[in-house]
């Protein structure tokens, strides 16, 4: 009897991934928790596990190749006997996302996730496909176990970071599509902002002999004032999920900062 191993989400905004490295010969025994196989996304590189034990019959990409999150990456079989099916029978076609049953429709939604961020070995998305996620990711219901309007806007993200939950305005709703629209249609781009230091130079300076600091306290000083604007805005520090503003209220903001040819990353978490 065979079954696949199929590609895994690594990014929630990534469809597809490639495959970088297969590490099994076809007949090779596995067992469960095993790696087996390497994929990427241009942010993050992500191990394949075994699900459980076997052995590798045959790995239906070749390394480099994009292939859909959800697809069947390689064939194992219970025995080395077992034939690989010539073909990734049985997933979601490219760029799609599984129709949820009804029971998963309301995991979805109780959980503020989207269908198509959920793996599905079949054109329907199952109850037990969305627990696996929740329960992979560790994620948290909204508080009432209901949406965050009828929890009367405010939710708990993940078990551990608290967080105010409000609709999108007509203008952010279509900022969202355009953002959307860049990412998915668009060229990628990076933008670089350039900004004369001098001023911040000269007040860390001063800052430095007025406290008498043994340490330039530059990046302390720009850490700083981007919390006390978030303090300002909290959107600074929101995330989106579906067409909703996930507002926290930890702080937790980072920005680079490139002095002559060092990069600096300041990271400033605040309770």
């Amino acid at each position: 009897m065979t079954f696949p191993i199929r590609a895994p989400r690594v990014n929630n905004n990534d469809d597809f991934v490639r495959l970088s490295a297969v590490f099994l010969e076809a007949g090779a025994e596995v067992r469960v928790g095993q790696m087996v196989a390497e994929v990427e996304t241009d942010k993050a590189t992500f191990s394949v596990e075994a699900e459980r034990s076997g052995f590798f019959l045959k790995c239906l990409h070749a390394v480099g190749e994009t292939i859909a999150v959800g697809s069947v990456l390689l064939w194992m079989g219970e025995t080395a006997a077992d034939r690989a099916p010539e073909e990734a029978v049985g997933g979601p076609a490219a760029g799609t996302s599984a129709e949820p049953t009804l029971k998963a429709l309301m995991l979805l939604k109780q959980y503020g996730i989207e269908a198509g961020q959920v793996p599905s070995s079949s054109e329907r998305l199952t109850a037990a496909e969305v627990e696996a996620y929740i329960q992979a990711r560790g994620l948290q219901p909204y508080r009432s176990g209901a949406s965050p309007a009828a929890a009367g806007k405010r939710g708990i993200v993940r078990a551990d970071v608290a967080a105010d939950v409000e609709d999108l305005s007509l203008m952010e709703r279509g900022m969202l599509r355009a953002v959307c629209w860049h990412r998915d249609e668009a060229v990628a781009g990076y933008v670089e902002i350039a900004y004369d230091p001098a001023a911040w130079e000269r007040y860390s300076a001063a800052f430095q002999k007025e406290h008498k600091l043994l340490l330039n306290p530059l990046l302390a000083l720009l850490a700083y004032r981007l919390v006390a604007l978030r303090a300002k805005n909290p959107r600074y520090n929101a995330t989106v999920q579906g067409e909703r503003k996930v507002l926290y209220r930890p702080v937790n903001v980072g920005f680079t900062v490139q002095s002559g040819d060092n990069l600096y990353l300041t990271v400033a978490r605040i309770k």
